[in-house]
């Protein structure tokens, strides 16, 4: 039997964010999670527009979003700020799908 990895979970990233905010004593409302999820969304697609459901992905896409989960995460817990997460989980993506059409 083939074991399967566990499917990549956003509640890991959001976790590292409330830890990051309250180590820093700042609250993490609502919208820090949404704007976690916009973040992720974007970094796969190039769009801001409405999340889309990552489970009916390819299995290249949920290896990407893994990727772009992980990374993610890593910046949060470094203490790097949102716009320069989102440029980095953004060309993240684009390196890997430029590795893939080549």
């Amino acid at each position: 039997m083939i074991k399967r990895e566990p499917s990549p979970d956003i509640r890991a990233a959001h976790a590292a964010l409330k830890s990051y905010r309250d180590s820093i004593g700042k609250p993490t409302q609502k919208h820090h999670y949404i704007n976690e999820v916009r973040l992720i969304h974007f970094s796969l697609t190039g769009r801001t527009q409405a999340v889309s459901d990552i489970k009916s992905a390819t299995r290249l896409k949920q290896k990407l979003y893994s990727k772009v989960l992980f990374m993610n995460r890593h910046l949060i817990t470094g203490g790097v700020d949102y716009q320069l997460r989102k440029q980095v989980c953004r060309q993240l993506v684009e390196n890997q799908k430029a590795k893939f059409s080549t």
